[in-house]
């Protein structure tokens, strides 16, 4: 009899729950539908290499399109081992581009708490023992957790800075993140000197990276991007590693590198200043361009200009002024016989 009595008091509960399960009338979000999602493409990812039933109802119940009457958008915070999500009755907030869930209006709870939350709300009738939830969480736990350095150098170290995704947070910080792999053709080229060490979860979720430059016979391990329990570690492998840590700020050096007239340059933060064949921290030395841009681009030095011949930066002291092109010139350039004859012509028929 009390049987009979729990299974209508069931019964009774679940129909006093606004539910937002999948149904046959119900639309399927597609990709650009980000804010109805109810869970992160990386979660999802995850989830899928995951034999455990929730996994799998999970991922089932995240073929449908939510709103603001339950709580959705879930994503794994890999620093902290939380889950954060946009809780019922908050309206989800995206980035500008329409391509990231910003923090607005999202909550953080225990990862067991909060996909019982879920399943409470999107699926009261699915049944489940506290162990396969327990054993789900702890499952996850391990797969993002363990985490391995890597150490790179060439353009991968560009595709390290062009990554983008939704979980690198502290990385986010970092002015260069997500920037196109062309704007680091100077580090690929010179992948005897610059390289790049990166701390990834198991999960492929970079989480940290420095930059390694090689000089004087030693590694120095710059500044390092991550969380400051990521930059403990970092710290403790470049002991391990027998790496030099940063570079003191009074300490002048002058690194060798190959280098060209670039389109695009990455900032640098230590070694800012780029000269003909070399990178330094020294303002006082002969340098051509400051790498401290945003943009793509580098400041020149105003000691130097471009000659209106070849476009390449000289020293200003260096060249002369012709006056029928209106500015600055490699005089080698005039002597050429060559090009000589082609001003000519040009001043002739200008006069």
């Amino acid at each position: 009899m009390l049987g009979i009595f729990k299974k209508f008091y069931d019964i009774c509960r679940n129909k006093s729950k606004k539910v937002s399960m999948p149904r046959k009338n119900q639309k399927f979000y597609s990709p650009q539908d980000l804010e109805f999602k109810l869970l992160s493409n990386k979660l999802v990812d995850i989830l899928l290499k995951m034999d455990n039933p929730i996994a799998k109802k999970l991922i089932e119940l995240n073929q449908g399109k939510y709103e603001n009457d339950c709580s959705r958008n879930i994503s794994l915070n890999v620093n902290n081992l939380k889950m954060r999500y946009c809780p019922k009755d908050s309206d989800t907030v995206l980035n500008a581009e329409g391509t990231k869930w910003k923090q607005d209006n999202r909550q953080e709870g225990r990862w067991g708490r909060v996909l019982k939350k879920v399943l409470d709300e999107q699926a009261p009738e699915f049944t489940y023992g506290n162990q396969v939830l327990e054993e789900l969480v702890s499952m996850l736990k391990s797969f993002v957790s363990d985490s391995e350095f890597e150490v790179v150098s060439g353009w991968g170290i560009a595709d390290a800075y062009a990554e983008q995704d939704e979980r690198l947070e502290t990385l986010f910080y970092s002015c260069m993140q997500g920037k196109p792999r062309e704007w680091f053709k100077l580090f690929a080229d010179n992948p005897d000197v610059i390289e790049m060490i990166i701390l990834r979860k198991k999960c492929g979720l970079m989480i940290g990276r420095a930059l390694l430059w090689t000089f004087d016979g030693k590694k120095w391990m710059d500044g390092v991007y991550g969380s400051s329990d990521t930059c403990q570690i970092f710290k403790d492998y470049a002991k391990e590693q027998g790496f030099e840590d940063r570079i003191p700020y009074e300490n002048k050096v002058k690194i060798p590198v190959v280098s060209s007239d670039y389109e695009f340059y990455n900032r640098t933060d230590t070694f800012r200043y780029l000269g003909k064949d070399f990178l330094t921290n020294d303002r006082e030395t002969d340098w051509i361009w400051d790498l401290t841009h945003l943009e793509g681009e580098a400041y020149l030095n105003t000691s130097y200009s471009r000659c209106l011949i070849s476009n390449e930066p000289l020293k200003k002291d260096e060249m002369v002024q012709h006056d029928l092109l209106g500015g600055l010139v490699n005089p080698k350039l005039i002597e050429d016989e060559e090009i000589f004859a082609e001003l000519k012509l040009i001043e002739e028929s200008i006069v």
